[in-house]
């Protein structure tokens, strides 16, 4: 028995090859799009969000603006109050800083030399001064309902000449600090009662000397001296205020206009 043998010519996989490249084409255009997409819709939904937040910083930017003329606006109103309370105060040998309040009484006003005992003559003047601070204190300390404006601290500090060393003049000038505050407020008093937590005292010793000393007339190098140590010599008394609204302010501000500029 003879067996045929049938010739069968190889299969045509041209067209199947092109079909699956072409089905894979397609799969991975597909996919392409649906990364594109979501890429897309993440960025955009990013970009949303920070111009929503910088939206946001805007508005608050702009509000810290007003608050912050505002606040101004209200100290010096402040500023001019004080300034029309202590001016009557003053008289020779104490002065008034109209910017920072600091009123600088003369040591040779109050105190013998090396002295910590204010001379009697002084006590009324010292009242009179110790009533227009109070005054102060009842108008804008503690929870006194006066907008963003508040009163921090009264700090009474006494100041000496370099002639004596360092030591001795730093307890002097305590002693006259403290001397002035036991008469200014005294004890079991409304004064104290109402002052007392505003009220700290300190000396500077001779670390603090007295700025623009007027030298007129003064033609020696001696007499220029003179003239500084009696300057020099001194009980401050500075009003300071709490600023704790406007560095918050500021810094809220300096925080958004970071935002914005990134």
């Amino acid at each position: 028995m003879t067996v045929k043998r049938i010739y069968a010519p190889p299969e045509d996989t041209t067209n199947s090859s092109m079909t699956d490249l072409f089905s894979n084409l397609i799969v991975v255009l597909v996919l392409f799009v649906l990364v594109f997409s979501s890429v897309a819709a993440y960025y955009a939904h990013q970009a949303t969000d920070l111009y929503q937040e910088l939206s946001e910083a805007k508005d608050r930017f702009s509000a810290s603006q007003e608050k912050l003329v505002n606040m101004s606006e209200k100290r010096m109103r402040m500023n001019r109050e004080i300034y029309a309370m202590l001016a009557p105060k003053l008289r020779d040998k104490v002065t008034l800083d109209p910017e920072t309040f600091a009123i600088s009484i003369s040591s040779e006003l109050l105190f013998e030399t090396n002295s910590s005992a204010i001379d009697t003559e002084q006590f009324s003047f010292v009242d009179a001064l110790a009533e227009a601070i109070y005054a102060i204190v009842l108008k804008y300390g503690g929870d006194t309902d006066v907008g963003d404006v508040r009163f921090s601290h009264i700090e009474i500090c006494g100041h000496c000449d370099p002639r004596a060393d360092s030591v001795f003049n730093r307890r002097l000038g305590a002693d006259r600090a403290c001397a002035l505050i036991a008469l200014m407020l005294p004890p079991g008093s409304v004064r104290e009662r109402v002052m007392g937590p505003y009220v700290k005292a300190c000396s500077m010793s001779y670390f603090s000397p007295a700025a623009n000393v007027d030298m007129t007339g003064a033609e020696s190098d001696q007499q220029r001296l003179e003239r500084q140590y009696k300057a020099d010599r001194r009980v401050t008394i500075e009003l300071v205020m709490d600023t704790k609204d406007i560095e918050n302010t500021i810094a809220q501000m300096a925080r958004d206009l970071q935002l914005r500029q990134e």
